[in-house]
This record gives C-alpha cells, structure tokens and sequence, in this order.
C-alpha cells in the first residue's frame, strides 16, 4: 500500500512540475516572439527615419510594389517626399510564434502624427515587416 502510496505521489509531482516547465516554456516563447517582432519593426523604422532604403526594403515585404526595382523607387521616393521623422512604438501583440502585429504612433512631412498598425512574419530564421492594407487612424492633430 505505502509503495502504491509513495509512486502515485512521484507521478503527481511530475505531472505538476510538467505542466510549470511547460507554461514557462510558452510563456517564454510568447516573450521571444514579441523581442523579435519588436526589433524587426525597429530596425525598418530606423532605416525609414534615416532614409537608408537599402535596409528598409531589407526588412520589409510590401505588396504595394510588384518588383525589387519598383519597391526601392517607390521607398526613395517617400523617403524624399514623405519623409518619417520619428516614431514611437505603442504596442506588439503576439499572434502565433511566427506572428506579430506592431502599433506605431509616427511623423512625417505630410501626415503630421499619425498611428498604424502593420504585421510582421518569421519566414525561415527572419523577421519580416509585412505591409499591406494599412490603415492610418489619424487620431492626432497635424502639428
């Protein structure tokens, strides 16, 4: 009986220590891919910010533009004409472990202070900002 006893407790205590190790394994994953959604947005926005084109279509998958060639035109030309001067990011919500999407409050030369939302996506080991029916809140006042 006391053998009976003493190996159901051994497998309750596994069991409990099991399920603790594997919400702390998802709750950590949760943070990873919140991090990494994170840093790819920063990294897109600081290449915008600094009209570094090269690295911005490095970052981002725009659907907006059919072709590399199209989409580096296109950059430089809202770099040049619509630059973004500063951003602030408001918020990063987990979707899946490969799936984020990012809230921006941002200005530029001809929105003033806006706010948007974008995706981001892992393919493979990357990051990817994904753009692609964007919606501008302008909730805030052209300055």
């Amino acid at each position: 009986m006391n053998k009976k006893i003493l190996i159901l407790s051994c497998a309750a205590v596994l069991v409990v220590a099991g399920a603790f190790t594997f919400g702390n394994i998802q709750s950590q994953a949760s943070a990873t891919t919140e991090q990494e959604a994170q840093q790819v947005a920063t990294d897109y926005l600081d290449a915008l910010v600094a009209k570094d084109v090269e690295k911005v279509v490095k970052y981002v998958q725009d659907v907006r533009f059919k072709t590399d060639a199209e989409e580096l035109a296109g950059y430089q030309d809202i770099v040049t004409n619509n630059p973004v001067y500063s951003y602030k990011i408001l918020s990063v919500e987990t979707k899946s472990p490969t799936q984020a999407s990012v809230t921006i409050e941002y200005t530029s030369e001809h929105r003033g202070t806006d706010q948007t939302t974008f995706n981001v996506f892992k393919k493979g080991k990357e990051w990817q900002v994904t753009l692609e029916n964007i919606e501008l809140k302008k909730s805030i006042k052209n300055k």
